[in-house]
């Protein structure tokens, strides 16, 4: 099968199912695994060289407000790809290349016969479906199996090794400028290794919150988890 993947979290899965080898084209975000090769990216952003967080954001407003999609899906490269699958998502139109981007780019390559699969996780148990959706689609419902098996394994294990300790107050923060809180699955992880998670609800989008909400926060973090979404270790130490 040939397989489009046009985010990161889907290339990870395609490659939890041994299926790495399938692949005809992937995002231009997709860095992981570090084996992926010379494979062709299939989008490109519409955001300049990435500056401060608040720039950024402000970009990224300025684009919505023009009604103008963030990313764009590369027209050329994907008819040269070929492929018989994309995966896609509508979870979050800031984070990749929108459902209807592809089908946009799809109806206009008069490539109708391909195989759309979308991805739209918002709860932990919802990820690890989406792994076996996608063993699904590619035939490899047993690789899936398998891999769904170890990941359930290891956040039973981490759930045992913390539930004897204390817990800990944790904050994540998905963006920096404004401060956005880490959401969706994200507390259940902080849950898994012994958390509680702060402001942030199970299942909802990260909220954006004013700064002077994190002086008064009670109780306050013991954890402070610094994650901007898309951004390398280097930039956000930056």
């Amino acid at each position: 099968m040939r397989i489009a993947s046009l985010l990161p979290s889907a290339t990870e899965l395609v490659c939890a199912v041994g299926a790495m080898h399938e692949l005809v084209g992937i995002s231009h975000e997709c860095d992981f695994p570090l084996d992926l090769g010379d494979l062709p990216a299939l989008t490109s952003t519409r955001l300049g060289p990435p500056l401060s967080s608040a720039r950024i954001h402000a970009e990224v407003q300025g684009l919505v407000r023009e009604v103008l999609s963030i990313y764009s899906v590369e027209e050329q490269a994907l008819r040269a790809a070929r492929p018989d699958l994309i995966i896609t998502q509508d979870l979050c139109d800031v984070c990749a290349v929108s459902r209807t981007d592809v089908d946009k780019a799809l109806c206009a390559l008069d490539m109708g016969d391909v195989t759309v699969l979308n991805l739209s996780p918002m709860r932990l148990h919802e990820v690890l479906d989406d792994l076996d959706r996608v063993g699904a689609a590619l035939n490899r419902q047993e690789a899936a199996t398998l891999a769904r098996r170890a990941l359930e394994d290891r956040l039973d294990s981490l759930r045992e090794k913390t539930a004897g300790l204390p817990k800990r107050n944790v904050l994540t923060l998905e963006w920096i400028d404004p401060l956005m809180v880490g959401g969706t699955w994200m507390p259940e992880l902080i849950e898994c290794a012994g958390g509680a998670a702060l402001i942030a609800r199970v299942g909802e989008h990260a909220p954006i919150i004013e700064a002077s909400i994190l002086t008064d926060l009670d109780p306050a973090p013991d954890v402070v988890v610094v994650k901007p979404c898309g951004f390398p270790l280097t930039k956000t130490l930056e």
